[in-house]
């Protein structure tokens, strides 16, 4: 009673006007106090802090692409990952495991396969994908950054190309999932190939641009391994130059009916700054 006396003046029938207090409100069936959820969204503004100071990280999070599934939105991927990347300057793509569907659970006689694509044939395809996304972001930021630096100066030293390439394409991380591991029971490595044609296609892909260009870059290959990383399950970790750490999971809990249970495993598993995890294969309404 004491308790209620003294707050009843902070009580508020709808979300304060303010920029600083939100209001409380007291739900009648219950009798619990809580903010006005309303006045979060729509009225809560961070400051800015970026200066000088402050180091910024732009990166974008997805898993199961499921590649060779007949529902997923490759388009989506191909087309409008770029867009995405480019008008947010991200500077980080994570794959958060279950690269390729597979072919668990009868998948192919199930006709949720398209064609009669194998474990091979969905990471090939997978790996051709994601170059196509990292080539068409590559191309766009080395013809800005090139022009910009060739208006600065007459010429630009080969060193210096190389750097507006390095510095051009992507960081791509990312970890294999419950789908993509399916095929250790034959005795195969999940990934192998999926990185195997990403770093090749995206290889080719690069060499023809810049060769158009007058421009060649010898270690290509060797910047492309440095661009291009696989964590293992037991050490899903990277440590980004700020010092901030991140670790990917992919855990194998699909249609898992509890919503927030994927995220309380994530909470309680990792003491790293950021936790990434996705296997999300329920909806809910």
């Amino acid at each position: 009673e004491l308790i209620e006396k003294e707050i009843d003046f902070l009580i508020e029938s709808k979300s304060s006007q303010r920029t600083t207090w939100p209001g409380l409100y007291r739900d009648k069936d219950s009798g619990r106090y809580n903010f006005h959820q309303d006045w979060f969204q729509e009225r809560l503004v961070y400051p800015s802090l970026l200066d000088s100071s402050y180091q910024e990280l732009r990166r974008l999070l997805f898993g199961c692409m499921h590649a060779g599934y007949n529902t997923s939105d490759y388009f989506f991927i191909r087309r409008q990952f770029p867009k995405i990347i480019l008008e947010r300057n991200i500077e980080v793509v994570e794959i958060l495991g279950d690269i390729i569907a597979g072919l668990k659970h009868h998948l192919i006689h199930r006709g949720q396969i398209i064609g009669n694509m194998n474990y091979t044939d969905q990471e090939i395809f997978a790996g051709e994908l994601m170059a196509t996304v990292v080539y068409d972001v590559f191309v766009a930021r080395f013809q800005k950054k090139l022009t910009e630096a060739q208006a600065r100066q007459n010429s630009v030293s080969q060193k210096e190309i190389e750097k507006i390439v390095f510095d051009s394409l992507l960081l791509i991380i990312y970890i294999v999932g419950n789908h993509d591991a399916w095929q250790q029971e034959a005795g195969h490595t999940p990934g192998v190939t999926f990185r195997f044609s990403f770093i090749l296609s995206l290889l080719r892909g690069l060499r023809i641009f810049l060769s158009e260009k007058g421009i060649f870059i010898s270690n290509l290959d060797e910047i492309l391994e440095q661009k291009i990383i696989e964590l293992t399950e037991e050490g899903a970790r990277y440590t980004f130059p700020g010092g901030i750490c991140c670790e990917l999971l992919h855990p194998s809990m699909g249609r898992t009916k509890t919503i927030s249970i994927r995220a309380e495993e994530a909470l309680d598993f990792s003491d790293c700054h950021l936790v990434d995890l996705a296997n999300f294969h329920t909806t809910f309404e």
